[in-house]
């Protein structure tokens, strides 16, 4: 990936450069990872609070997670 470096000036050009041979590879998340993400969080708040979850609250949660996971596919 190459920039215009005459535009940047000497620090950018070395921090862009550093960036270009630290940077392997770049993960952008979706709002499939985001909901999932969510899902967890929630989940570890609810804990953190001190609540005891059943197996029937985390079913519950994930149903409603992939509900949400799917409508959003289906507007897509």
């Amino acid at each position: 990936m190459r920039y215009r470096n005459n535009r940047l000036g000497l620090a950018q050009r070395q921090a862009l450069a550093e960036a270009q041979e630290n940077i392997t590879f770049v993960y952008i998340t979706s709002n499939f990872d985001r909901e999932l993400d969510s899902l967890f969080a929630d989940l570890c708040v609810r804990i953190d609070n001190g609540e005891a979850l059943s197996d029937e609250d985390i079913r519950k949660a994930t149903d409603k997670c992939h509900t949400t996971m799917k409508m959003m596919l289906a507007e897509s």
